[in-house]
């Protein structure tokens, strides 16, 4: 979604929106819950990046695409991830 669509979305100008993707202002709790509702997340999602909690969050999305993958497709995961963190 473009900044320009996520403004008209939320009712905010485009200059605001591209302000607060770059940290030019600060979010107001309303705003936060808007975007969140058009961009349907949820707000911890939104933070993820932010609070050293978003950890779990990204872990859990992780765990979920994980699970969608065909059991030879995991065993390349872990093959990779065992590979990266220098157990095999």
């Amino acid at each position: 979604m473009t900044q320009e669509e996520l403004a008209e979305k939320l009712d905010l100008s485009i200059n605001y929106v591209g302000a607060l993707e770059r940290a030019e202002k600060n979010l107001t709790v309303t705003n936060l819950i808007n975007i969140a509702n058009v961009l349907g997340v949820t707000a911890d999602m939104l933070l993820c990046d932010e609070i050293r909690t978003g950890y779990k969050i990204k872990s859990s999305m992780i765990t979920e695409k994980i699970e969608k993958l065909s059991p030879s497709d995991r065993d390349k995961i872990m093959q990779m991830l065992d590979i990266m963190l220098g157990e095999k």
